[in-house]
């Protein structure tokens, strides 16, 4: 996942309030691997939960994926 990616999932979620476990459970993961999406360490997240979190945060995917 390219850095601007990571770094945008990660202000979408600080700006939101929202805490590592919350949007785990909101989108059908763990805290940790929302961490690993936020830092880049998971290089492919999968469509279905780019849609979930488009849809928590209120963006586009476009948007999430810097299109």
């Amino acid at each position: 996942m390219p850095k601007d990616v990571c770094c945008r999932l990660h202000a979408l979620r600080k700006s939101s309030g929202y805490t590592l476990e919350y949007v785990g459970n909101a989108i059908g993961v763990t805290r940790a691997t929302v961490q690993r999406y936020e830092s880049g360490k998971i290089k492919n997240i999968p469509y279905e939960k780019i849609n979930k979190l488009s849809i928590l945060f209120h963006v586009s995917v476009a948007f999430i994926l810097g299109w």
